[in-house]
C-alpha cells in the first residue's frame, strides 16, 4: 500500500503544480502591474518625504526621520491590500467559456480552490514585498540623484530598529504576551482576508466593494441589536456584566480568528463546488 501511495502523492503534487502554473500565466499581466504600482507608490511616497525640491544633501538622522514617517502609510496600504486581495478569488473567470475551461481543468475541485486561493491572496503578497524592496532601490538611486550622493535604505533603518528592539530586556511574562500580540494581530489580518474570500465567491463583480458594504452593514445590524439588548438588560434587570480574565487574552483572539477563517474557507470552497457554466444561482450577484 505504501509503495502505491508514493506515486499517486506524487501525481496529485505535479497536477497540483500545473494548476498554479496556468493560473500564474494568466494573471501574469495583473501580477506585473501590482508589481509595477506597488514599487512606484512606495518609492513616490519615499522620495516625497525627502522633500526632492531641496537639492543639498541630507544627513543620516534627516533621512531615518524622513523614511520612518512614511512607513505608516506603507503599513496602511499593504494592510489594506492584503485584507482585500482575497476578493481577485475567482475575478477572472468572468465569461461562460472561462468557467467551462475552469471546471474542465483535470484536477479536484480542492486543488483548484487552493490553487486560486494562494494565486489571489499569497502570491500577490510576496509581489507585493518584492515591490517594496525594489522600491528601496530606485529611491535610493533617486536620492543620490536629488541630493549630491546621499542616500539611505528603508530596510537597513527597519532591520536596526527591530535590531535595537530586540535587545530589550524584557521577562518571559512579556514575551509571551508580546508574541501573542504578534499572532494575534497576523491572524486577525488573515481572518480579515478570509471574509472577502468568501465575499469573492458571492460577488463575482467588484466583489472588494459589494463585501465592504455587506461587512458595514452587519455591523450596522448587530451593533444595533448588542445595544439594544445592553439597554434591556440594564433598565429592567439588576444584572452586572462580568467578563473574565481568560476572556481577555490574545489567546482567544488567535483560536476566534482561526474559527472565523475555517468557516469561511469551508463556506467558499461548498460555493466553489457548486460553480456552473452558465450562472443562474442568485448569489454570485
Amino acid at each position: 500500500q505504501t509503495k502505491a501511495i508514493a506515486p499517486c502523492m506524487l501525481i496529485g503534487v505535479k497536477r497540483f503544480g500545473n494548476v498554479c502554473t496556468r493560473l500564474v500565466m494568466l494573471r501574469k499581466k495583473e501580477y506585473f502591474n501590482i508589481f509595477l504600482s506597488m514599487m512606484l507608490i512606495f518609492t513616490l511616497m519615499c522620495v516625497l518625504a525627502c522633500n526632492p525640491f531641496k537639492l543639498e544633501p541630507l544627513s543620516d538622522e534627516q533621512y531615518k526621520l524622513a523614511i520612518l514617517g512614511t512607513g505608516g502609510f506603507c503599513a496602511g496600504v499593504l494592510t489594506i491590500y492584503i485584507i482585500l486581495a482575497g476578493s481577485m478569488v475567482i475575478r477572472d473567470l468572468k465569461t461562460k467559456q472561462q468557467r467551462i475551461d475552469e471546471l474542465m481543468l483535470p484536477a479536484t475541485n480542492l486543488e483548484k480552490f487552493t490553487a486560486r486561493v494562494i494565486a489571489s491572496t499569497f502570491l500577490p503578497i510576496v509581489i507585493t514585498v518584492v515591490a517594496y524592496f525594489a522600491a528601496d532601490l530606485l529611491q535610493m538611486l533617486i536620492n543620490m540623484l536629488l541630493h549630491k550622493g546621499t542616500f539611505a535604505s528603508i530596510t537597513v533603518a527597519a532591520m536596526h530598529i527591530i535590531d535595537e528592539a530586540s535587545r530589550l530586556t524584557i521577562t518571559p511574562f512579556q514575551q509571551e504576551t508580546a508574541m501573542a500580540i504578534l499572532i494575534s494581530t497576523l491572524l486577525s489580518l488573515f481572518a480579515a482576508n478570509t471574509v472577502y474570500v468568501l465575499g469573492g465567491m458571492l460577488f463575482r463583480k467588484t466583489a472588494w466593494l459589494k463585501t465592504s458594504l455587506a461587512i458595514v452593514i452587519l455591523g450596522i445590524i448587530f451593533f444595533s441589536l448588542f445595544v439594544g439588548y445592553a439597554y434591556l438588560v440594564y433598565r429592567y434587570t439588576d444584572y452586572v456584566v462580568y467578563i473574565p480574565e481568560w476572556a481577555k487574552s490574545n489567546w482567544v483572539t488567535v483560536a476566534s480568528c482561526l474559527v472565523q477563517a475555517s468557516v469561511c474557507y469551508y463556506f467558499a470552497y461548498r460555493i466553489y463546488c457548486r460553480l456552473q457554466a452558465i450562472n443562474t444561482r442568485w448569489l454570485n450577484i
